[in-house]
């Protein structure tokens, strides 16, 4: 599988089984069907992890199935299995189950590979909401401040959930404010600064025994 940074929450999951488009729509304050926003991308799944994104968006309940034009849209809690790709999403951080305002977590299930993005995570999830995530082989964990976790915020959850590897995100790496919030973020988890890659290619055999950090390059 590979997995594609596009700047600030967004990503792109491509696998044998299918490809999954997290967050994937580039302004808060547009009202889009998920077709629009996912069509060149030709996805299966996309996932939203922002409540205040979730009422905008037009596009199937999260228990209905998606159409066919469209990919399957998940914007609420709850297990969701779309042709072999299995979605665990829950709400976590400051949110309550009847008005959610933190963000919608989604393990996404792909290739074997259990990608967890944790949105614009504010607070440590409690342990319950931990459980209920399951087991994380790729973390993506926000690291720039200003409504999220800060970079040792960040390293104490990476800690918590115990992922193989984690990539950080929800920063901007061409600002030498960006670059700080990476490099303090790699030295809590105790690793020295690192070149970004375009993209990361992992498999169940490439699995590493200890955690591994991965630096994205955001990518259009």
């Amino acid at each position: 599988m590979e997995i594609e940074w596009v700047g600030g929450s967004r990503f792109r999951l491509t696998g044998v089984d299918g490809r999954v488009a997290i967050d994937p729509f580039p302004a808060a304050t547009e009202a889009l069907a998920p077709e629009e926003a996912s069509a060149r991308a030709q996805v299966q799944v996309v996932t939203l992890s922002d409540a205040r994104r979730v009422a905008q968006v037009r596009g199937p309940t999260p228990t209905a199935h998606r159409s066919i034009e469209g990919p399957f849209l998940v914007r609420g809690a709850g297990e969701y299995e779309v042709h072999r790709i299995y979605v665990t999403a829950v709400w976590i951080g400051d949110s309550e189950p009847d008005s959610p305002d933190g963000p919608l977590a989604a393990n996404v299930l792909l290739d074997d590979i259990a990608v967890c993005h944790l949105g614009r995570l504010r607070s440590a999830p409690l342990q319950d909401e931990v459980d209920m995530l399951g087991e994380i082989d790729v973390l993506l964990v926000p690291i720039g401040g200003d409504g999220t976790l800060d970079p040792a915020g960040a390293a104490e959850v990476v800690s918590a959930l115990d992922p193989s590897i984690v990539i950080p995100m929800c920063f901007d790496p061409t600002t030498p404010e960006g670059a700080s919030h990476a490099d303090r973020f790699l030295n809590a988890l105790g690793f020295d600064p690192m070149d970004p890659l375009s993209r990361l290619t992992v498999s169940r055999t490439l699995l590493p025994e200890e955690l591994q950090a991965v630096v994205l390059a955001p990518r259009d």
